[in-house]
């Protein structure tokens, strides 16, 4: 697209989808990844905004709220994509947008437009760490992780890379490692599958006498790898240094380049360090936050007993803070 103008596309327009995101963005904005998407809640659809010389293309999920309508990036590290860091784009979606009748949008922008982009409000929520492929191991450059891959091999973790082996592993993990987490299990045992066999999908294991411990899904897309899901039995839980390892080693065959660990729960936490110690740089992590109609979103906001200003976006989704129903307990 070069005019300027708005088109969408549905899963039912596979091979147009694809055409649109042949060699660009990650991962999350390609047909199979939507399709997984879809199998665990609503369908999702390609967004690809045009103005001469710029695009931007973004995987979308409408969502009813009280009878209202608002739209979101997909979940995943991909977010919105462009051709060249332009507001303009920004503008011309939300006039579309607006036009269409949603109250609000939220759109997770690419990592690095943030940075492109400083003229943008779109202020950095989280960080996430983008590694180049193709350097040699990372342990090689950080006794710790050097150590977490001895500690695995010396309790007997062996490599994994067979499919027909980890799907099912990755399926039968996934509910486990989330309760243990305290998290919720958003996918269903079909998406899993989806992501795990669609084009550009790898799989990394580790299992201990015979019995798969942890395993690990890497998407990749236009040279962009992706760390999306690592599982784990609770004797597996130190074993994700040792399939980094492996995957830092095997995505370049798969044309990736760049690797995106994603983040930590918040910046600087346990989690984040040790993807740090991957050679990885931290780049920030922000979204546009739009609102097309102010008296709905103000109504909502209203009827849900939030702030406008509350740090989740829109706040209508979220009810108000826990420190707010400090005397609604039982």
């Amino acid at each position: 697209m070069s005019a300027t103008g708005v088109s969408t596309v549905t899963l039912d327009q596979p091979d147009r989808w694809a055409q649109i995101v042949a060699g660009i963005g990650g991962p999350g904005l390609t047909p199979g990844y939507a399709l997984g998407l879809a199998q665990s809640g609503p369908a999702p659809m390609l967004v690809e905004v045009g103005r001469p010389g710029a695009r931007l293309v973004f995987c979308a999920i409408e969502r009813e709220w009280q009878g209202t309508r608002d739209i979101a990036t997909g979940y995943g590290l991909t977010g919105a994509w462009m051709s060249e860091p332009d507001t303009g784009l920004l503008a011309t979606w939300h006039r579309h947008a607006t036009a269409r009748g949603y109250v609000a949008g939220y759109l997770q922008l690419a990592p690095g437009l943030v940075e492109a982009m400083p003229e943008l409000e779109a202020p950095a929520h989280n960080e996430v760490f983008l590694a180049r492929l193709g350097q040699g191991a990372p342990s090689a450059h950080s006794r710790n992780l050097r150590d977490k891959i001895d500690a695995a091999l010396a309790r007997g973790a062996a490599l994994r890379h067979d499919p027909r082996d980890l799907v099912p592993a990755l399926v039968d993990l996934y509910p486990e490692t989330m309760a243990r987490v305290g998290a919720p299990a958003l996918f269903t045992p079909r998406t899993l599958e989806t992501w795990a066999t669609m084009p550009g999908a790898m799989l990394v294991g580790a299992a201990v006498g015979g019995r798969i411990e942890a395993v690990s899904l890497f998407l990749v897309h236009a040279g962009m790898a992706e760390y999306h899901l690592n599982v784990s039995t609770e004797a597996g839980r130190g074993m994700a240094a040792l399939l980094l390892e492996s995957a830092f080693a095997r995505l370049p065959e798969l044309g990736a380049q760049t690797l995106n660990l994603g983040g930590g729960v918040r910046r600087d936490d346990g989690l984040a360090v040790f993807k740090r110690r991957f050679g990885a740089r931290a780049v920030p992590l922000g979204a546009v936050r739009q609102i097309y109609d102010e008296p709905a979103f103000a109504s909502l906001c209203a009827r849900a007993g939030v702030s406008r200003e509350d740090g989740r976006f829109p706040p209508y989704r979220f009810g108000p803070a826990p420190a707010d129903r400090a005397g609604d307990g039982p």
